[in-house]
């Protein structure tokens, strides 16, 4: 039952993640409203960041690498994308401002969404390990 849950849970967030792709590009299109716009740009730049942070995730695939390297491989690589998008957004009009508003928020969530993405995964590992037995 509980895995008829996740992967209904799974599916539900696939189609909301494929649902905001298309609902985005969609208004971008149909809409000429200006603050609209504006909004819809934001979400379609985060979006893409989205796309890039999985890309990146994939470094931890591999197994060439001890896991503090990949870590700060992935940490570095999502920090950049997070600057580069927020740059793009024009957020650095925030002046010096920038990158003390931006690197601890980034930190946080980082460390937040870690945590929690390990832990699942160390919960499936006792899982597996406990129906092994």
């Amino acid at each position: 039952m509980k895995q008829k849950i996740i992967n209904v849970a799974m599916h539900v967030i696939f189609a909301v993640g494929i649902g905001a792709i298309i609902s985005t590009i969609c208004m971008l299109c149909f809409n000429s409203d200006p603050v609209v716009r504006e909004t819809l740009l934001n979400v379609a730049a985060w979006l893409v960041a989205s796309a890039l942070y999985g890309l990146i995730s994939l470094i931890y695939d591999t197994d060439f690498l001890p896991l503090p390297a990949l870590i700060a491989i992935h940490a570095g690589g999502c920090l950049a994308i997070t600057l580069v998008t927020c740059w793009l957004l024009g957020y650095a009009s925030l002046g010096g401002n920038f990158f003390l508003a931006i690197i601890p928020l980034f930190f946080v969530i980082y460390v937040v969404i870690s945590v929690l993405v390990f832990w699942s995964e160390h919960k499936s590992a006792q899982e597996v390990n406990r129906r092994l037995k």
